[in-house]
């Protein structure tokens, strides 16, 4: 097992239901795999294929996009950062 950080700013801790904390999971766990695990779902996946999720993840301080995105691998003692998009006028 590993053991990550995460971190919840804004609305995610409602989303997710959590506060932050360390957790342990399955070495070679990704990103979406952590997600599933989060929300209790077996799919992430929402229309035309597209991943359901309405919040930046910031994986040691970088966008997952600037990496591998949802497959981005974690690692042990990984920090992961939960942000809500945010809209205005």
């Amino acid at each position: 097992m590993i053991r990550v950080t995460l971190k919840f700013v804004g609305g995610s801790a409602s989303k997710f239901k959590m506060t932050p904390e360390q957790m342990e999971i399955e070495p070679n766990t990704t990103v979406g795999q952590l997600i599933d695990i989060l929300r209790g779902e077996s799919s992430r996946t929402g229309t035309a294929g597209q991943p359901n999720l309405p919040m930046a993840v910031i994986v040691n301080g970088r966008s997952i996009y600037t990496l591998k995105g949802l497959e981005t691998v974690l690692k042990d003692g990984d920090t992961v950062v939960f942000v809500p998009f945010l809209a205005g006028g």
